[in-house]
């Protein structure tokens, strides 16, 4: 166990203060964990002191309650993606033989980052208090080693081909000595083998003048020219000088690398086929993967901006026996604000029956619907009409989640 030593001191008033700041900025959250080379020895620099929020319990192991609630304070963070299945090591050797280095690591497969602060995620975790080298390898037994006198090294772990980790290390006093993390020991593959590549591309929701772009890795930050313009950018859209403003991504945010990014066009493009190419930038490369491998430049990869269609009435039933109320199915969303609470945007040719109200499921979470129940004033009786939309007392017919 880990050994406390309290001083009662008898005074008058006394106040403790801290000067550390909340944890923020690159590989010091989950939300910008940063993506190392496994084949890399990779060098952890001065560890900032800042003050994080604890984990939630971590069930599922043999640790007291107590070592089950971990603060995130003064720690790095790191992500992981698991290209081919087998087990995953990795070794923390810090530079001075004297420190003591706690981790924890979490499955965030298909889970936001942040997640890890709300959810147990937790895979494994080593609390050990002796000092020296700590991590997965052949020497470890468990995945979970509590406070105390226990053993530095946990189990392999297990990983499957798709998977993705967060590796969070951390120095029990607070200081910011440096050490050494080695991804190697285990049988899983960490780094793709391949150049990088685009793996697609396609129009943001409905705005044709930004563009998201996936990629098969990681991609490092500061391989992308920066500042962005026509001369200089990696990024060419075929069929014109369409021109990029901006790229939003979660270098933005304090990552040193990115899987997507979003284009910002100057000018929306319009319905079509394109191609996006990545080429030799300003800074003398094409994009790099976070093991300096080169994309490789003049792949052209095709996307389609789709044309922008209008919602239309696919179906008129009705929504009770008297047929008082009428159910108007739409192929897509409309905005609640754009339809009115009279009904005026109908009319129900022939003899046009009076129509009192419309209702839908619209509320404070829901601010569309593809849904219209149409309450009539009285029955309609048998026989065959049509249903006719026209400008309401908005001045707008429905408008859809795109503005059409």
């Amino acid at each position: 166990m880990r050994f406390f030593c309290f001083i009662f001191l008898i005074c008058s008033f006394c106040v403790f203060t801290s000067n550390a700041q909340p944890c923020s900025g690159p590989g010091a959250t989950a939300q910008t964990a940063q993506a190392v080379c496994a084949t890399q020895n990779f060098p952890q620099q001065f560890i900032p002191p800042c003050t994080g929020s604890v984990l939630p319990a971590i069930t599922g192991n043999s640790c007291l309650p107590g070592d089950n609630l971990i603060p995130t304070d003064n720690s790095a963070w790191y992500k992981i993606h698991i290209y081919q299945s087998g087990t995953l090591g990795f070794t923390i050797a810090p530079f001075s033989a004297g420190a003591d280095y706690d981790w924890v690591l979490f499955n965030v497969t298909n889970q936001a980052p942040q997640n890890v602060y709300t959810t147990n995620l937790v895979v494994g975790y080593n609390q050990s208090s002796t000092t020296g080298p700590t991590g997965c390898s052949t020497l470890g037994t468990v995945d979970y080693n509590c406070f105390g006198a226990t053993p530095r090294f946990n189990r392999l772990i297990p990983v499957m081909a798709g998977e993705d980790y967060l590796l969070m290390v951390k120095k029990f006093s607070g200081t910011g000595q440096e050490y050494n993390l080695d991804f190697t020991g285990g049988t899983a593959v960490l780094t793709n083998n391949a150049a990088p590549t685009i793996l697609n591309g396609a129009m943001v929701g409905c705005n044709p003048s930004q563009i998201i772009v996936n990629f098969s890795e990681d991609i490092r930050c500061n391989s992308v020219t920066t500042p962005v313009s026509p001369a200089t950018t990696e990024f060419i859209i075929s069929n014109g000088p369409h021109i990029i403003t901006g790229i939003a991504y979660s270098c933005n945010a304090g990552s040193n690398s990115f899987s997507t990014l979003t284009l910002n066009l100057q000018t929306p493009l319009t319905p079509g086929n394109y191609t996006l190419t990545v080429n030799t930038g300003g800074d003398g490369n094409t994009l790099l993967d976070v093991c300096g491998d080169p994309m490789i430049g003049g792949v052209a990869v095709p996307f389609t901006i789709p044309p922008q269609i209008p919602a239309t009435i696919t179906k008129i039933t009705k929504a009770n026996c008297t047929a008082t109320i009428l159910k108007v199915a739409l192929s897509q969303p409309v905005l609640c604000s754009s339809i009115t609470s009279t009904g005026s945007e109908f009319v129900l040719p022939p003899g046009s029956p009076a129509i009192t109200s419309v209702s839908t499921n619209c509320n404070s979470t829901n601010l569309s619907t593809d849904t219209i129940y149409i309450n009539l004033q009285n029955p309609l009786a048998d026989g065959s009409y049509s249903l006719i939309v026209n400008v309401g007392s908005d001045a707008n017919t429905f408008i859809d989640n795109c503005g059409i």
